[in-house]
């Protein structure tokens, strides 16, 4: 009995793994046949399970961190570059242009030549100017060389002869006075001592005027100075007949061609400085209380689009036009390099 037993429960236990492959085979066939339905069931469950939380929990709500900040308002506006003034650049004297020595658009540097004026007449003005010059020179060398020098050799013989003239009318005196000479011999020595003494004034006075101080002198050096004077004008009207840039810059404008007669208060050629630049812009009305002077600005040009140019708000100006009242704010900004 017991042996019995005991092989069919070895069998039992042969069979079990049998049975239990076969119920897995079985459901995985079923799934496998019914495989959308079992998709779709997942799908309405996860969905139902989803719709349940949200109704249980409530909506999602977006949630920002709060932060304590300052509401920054832009102004915006276009506007054009120009240089805070512009040189008008003329001819000082009347002439005809012989040439002109640079274009329009074209870059200078101060000093450099602009336009050349006909100088015939200016060059001979100065070549003249030269010789009026060297005539008061010679003539001040001749003051001191030769008038001055012989002045003083004739007051020295001019003194020698007094000399002379007064031991002579002594002596003729003090015989007349002995009664061995005559009245006619003392009125010879008087006039001798005379002449002498005027003799000695006149060469006094001529070594005045030879000296300095003395109006020989100062009428040479007058002179002197006079066409000095002179050439440095006849020069001044040579060098303006090159008309040189003032200032570094660029010619925007040029209204003179060779050939041309210039006359002074005309503008000839137009330069604008060459450093800081300024934006004019026009902005809208209603942005007006928004903007102040010295605040800072940023500029932006088409031809540098990645680059930002640092500016500030220097001076404002407004104008009636047409009953509309338009306002004008000028940035100072750094120069494009």
């Amino acid at each position: 009995m017991a042996s019995r037993c005991d092989i069919e429960m070895a069998e039992q236990a042969i069979n079990l793994p049998r049975v239990r492959t076969f119920i897995g085979s079985r459901i995985y066939s079923t799934v496998e046949s019914h495989k959308w339905f079992v998709l779709a069931m997942v799908l309405t469950l996860g969905v139902g399970a989803w719709q349940g939380a949200r109704v249980i929990l409530g909506p999602a709500v977006v949630v920002d961190q709060v932060r304590l900040g300052r509401l920054v308002e832009t102004v915006v506006a276009s506007g054009h570059v120009e240089t805070p003034y512009r040189v008008d650049i003329g001819s000082q004297i009347t002439g005809a242009v012989e040439d002109v020595l640079v274009k329009e658009g074209e870059r200078v540097n101060k000093g450099q030549p602009l336009i050349a004026i006909e100088s015939r007449e200016l060059k001979a003005a100065v070549v003249q100017a030269k010789g009026a010059v060297a005539q008061a020179d010679a003539r001040m060398r001749q003051l001191d060389e030769l008038t001055l020098p012989s002045a003083r050799e004739s007051l020295t013989q001019a003194q020698a002869n007094l000399l002379n003239a007064q031991h002579t009318f002594d002596r003729t005196s003090q015989l007349a006075n002995d009664g061995y000479a005559t009245r006619a011999a003392l009125d010879d020595a008087q006039k001798t001592l005379d002449v002498a003494r005027t003799q000695v004034r006149t060469a006094e006075f001529q070594v005045y005027t030879a000296s300095p101080g003395g109006s020989d002198y100062v009428m040479a050096q007058t002179q002197l100075n006079q066409t000095h004077a002179n050439l440095e004008t006849a020069e001044s009207r040579l060098a303006y007949a090159t008309i040189s840039a003032p200032r570094d810059g660029v010619l925007i404008t040029r209204a003179v061609e060779r050939g041309s007669v210039v006359q002074p208060g005309k503008a000839l050629l137009v330069l604008a400085p060459a450093g800081e630049v300024q934006l004019v812009l026009q902005i809208d009305e209603r942005n007006l209380g928004k903007i102040s002077l010295g605040q800072k600005a940023q500029a932006s040009a088409d031809a540098y689009p990645d680059q930002r140019f640092g500016a500030v708000i220097s001076t404002a100006t407004s104008e009636f036009w047409r009953g509309w009242r338009r306002a004008s704010w000028q940035f100072l900004s750094i120069p494009v390099s």
